[in-house]
């Protein structure tokens, strides 16, 4: 086992450091800057290591207690015990780095890259993805293909992991062949929807609608949907609106449970507001 410090976050999550005797980077999942931390390596490609085992030695300055209680050994939330002002700094380096390293852009303008603040105040995620397992749902643990099950998530809004517990409890009554379940919630947080995923098997089209009628049941669920087999199967409204706004403008946009969107509808505002002002330096000019 080696030891070594970690003084970066890569884009997939992962603690960066370098080895002590070749300079190779090393990830590390788990890991946050400042932490000193003694590894097992295994290679990653032919000029990195990952770690195995890894044992922290001393939190870095800017590691929080979890407020979960499945973590560590849920993966749902790579930078769950960092400190929210060093996530947001991170996320802000992690793009200038990409812009620079890959899209070589100049440093002057990965200099105006901002950190935006949510036009709304963030109560929590408002989509998720979850596992079934044994008609329970989980997480993945980190980097792994092993599944955490839980009873509730605290990264999630309240309303949504309301639904989500009342979901749960319809689960251990459905047929079997459920692999996963997206859950989104609307602005107004009043509406929850879902969308089922299916590996096919040994289901069928009438007991894919028939699992869509049954979780449509649960308090608080609005509408559920799949694409099955080439069918796209749809019980109530699995529409969510006012996710994507354009602001000033006026116009707001549906989105249904489970396609991609922010995960908090005040980024998703505030993302949009800010390609809309800088367009409108741009207006009457071709592109």
């Amino acid at each position: 086992m080696i030891e070594f410090e970690i003084t970066a976050l890569a884009a997939g999550g992962d603690g960066i450091g370098r080895h002590p005797d070749d300079g190779k980077i090393i990830f590390a999942p788990g890991a946050l800057p400042g932490d000193r931390v003694r590894a097992d390596l295994a290679p990653a490609g032919k000029s990195g290591w990952r770690t195995r085992r890894m044992e922290r030695l001393a939190d870095g300055p800017e590691r929080e207690a979890p407020s979960c209680a499945h973590r560590p050994a849920c993966g749902g939330c790579d930078w769950h015990e960092l400190a929210a002002p060093a996530q947001a700094r991170w996320k802000q380096q992690i793009l200038k780095d990409a812009l620079s390293r890959i899209g070589g852009f100049s440093s002057e303008m990965t200099a105006r890259c901002e950190v935006l603040a949510p036009a709304i105040p963030p109560v929590g995620r408002f989509r998720v993805r979850l596992a079934v397992e044994k008609r329970r749902m989980a997480y993945h643990r980190a980097g792994s293909h092993d599944l955490v099950v839980i009873d509730r998530c605290a990264a999630l809004a309240p309303e949504l992991d309301l639904a989500l517990q009342r979901v749960s409890v319809v689960l251990s009554t459905m047929a079997p062949g459920l692999t996963g379940i997206s859950a989104g919630l609307s602005a107004g947080r009043d509406r929850v929807a879902l969308r089922l995923h299916y590996d096919g098997g040994e289901m069928t089209t009438g007991g894919v609608h028939n699992a869509c009628k049954l979780l449509h049941d649960v308090e608080g669920v609005e509408g559920v949907w799949c694409e099955f087999k080439g069918k796209t199967i749809s019980v109530g409204d699995p529409w969510l609106s006012g996710l994507i706004a354009t602001g000033a403008r006026g116009g707001t946009y549906g989105v249904r449970a489970g396609n991609f969107y922010q995960a908090d509808p005040g980024i998703n505002q505030a993302m949009v507001a800010a390609v809309i002002d800088a367009a409108g330096a741009l207006r009457g000019k071709r592109l």
